[in-house]
């Protein structure tokens, strides 16, 4: 009974929290599909399909899952397009976008998969009950491989392109997340559009209490701290996102604190 009881609380710890590992990846070459049904050329990829969904169930960040239930052939289309894909000779700004909307795409279909469901650490509850992180390490069909939403977190997007403005980008489904996008992330536009969902988490006071003393953040600024640490402290980071007609209101030497963090479903 000890040993089980060792074993129990070993699996409990391993499923409880998403992976925030940096580990990396094998070179992206070596997964590349000699299918010929594999998208290779980036102009004849097309996210369009999955702008139009985004568009039609997604409000200020609120997820209307039965609408997506209900255009489910269409995601279906679209997640089948991003597993036949091969995005390893695209540019970088190509590569993630992909990505990131591979990521959201993803998330949603694994809501749907569950549905229906109040949040997504209640998908795969250990012993029926104990909330888990299994969502993140479900593995589906992605560019020729079997991935995971952390692995496309954890192994490609952010050792790869250390750019923290990803972290408002992907969304976890969840009510304290980055608001999910009513668009699809492009090439041609991803600065603006990373720099406008950064933005907008910032200065979202339901995410950051930023003129509370002391200010209080979204604690996805101190699961990884150092995504936002490459130029300067956490507090630092934020504040250059803050609105400039705020900006005077910011304390430059405050020690913010962390919120705790809502995992209910974001509709």
């Amino acid at each position: 009974m000890k040993y089980f009881s060792i074993f129990l609380i070993l699996t409990v710890a391993s499923l409880a929290a998403p992976a925030v590992s940096l580990a990396t990846e094998s070179p992206m070459a070596a997964e590349s599909s000699a299918d010929d049904a594999v998208t290779a050329d980036a102009a004849e990829f097309s996210h369009e399909a999955w702008d139009a969904l985004l568009k039609r169930h997604v409000n200020d960040g609120h997820v209307d899952y039965e609408g997506f239930l209900a255009d489910r052939k269409a995601l279906q289309v679209y997640l089948d397009a991003l597993a036949k894909a091969d995005p390893y000779d695209w540019t970088r700004n190509e590569q993630m976008a992909f990505w990131i909307n591979a990521y959201n795409a993803v998330m949603i279909d694994a809501v749907l998969e569950a549905w229906p469901t109040e949040g997504v650490l209640k998908i795969g509850r250990l012993l029926g009950f104990i909330p888990t992180a299994g969502v993140f390490r479900q593995k589906h069909q992605v560019a020729g491989t079997e991935r995971s939403l952390d692995d496309i977190e954890h192994r490609i997007l952010r050792p790869r392109y250390e750019d923290a403005r990803i972290h408002a980008a992907i969304n976890c489904a969840s009510v304290s997340c980055p608001k999910l996008q009513s668009f699809a992330f492009t090439a041609k536009a991803l600065d603006e559009q990373l720099d406008a969902a950064m933005i907008e988490f910032v200065n979202d006071p339901a995410r950051n209490q930023l003129f509370s003393r002391p200010p209080k953040l979204s604690r996805i600024f101190k699961w990884f701290r150092e995504d936002f640490e490459r130029e300067g402290d956490v507090w630092s980071y934020v504040t250059e996102w803050v609105d400039p007609a705020s900006r005077q209101k910011i304390d430059p030497q405050a020690k913010p604190k962390f919120l705790k963090y809502n995992w209910d479903l974001n509709d």
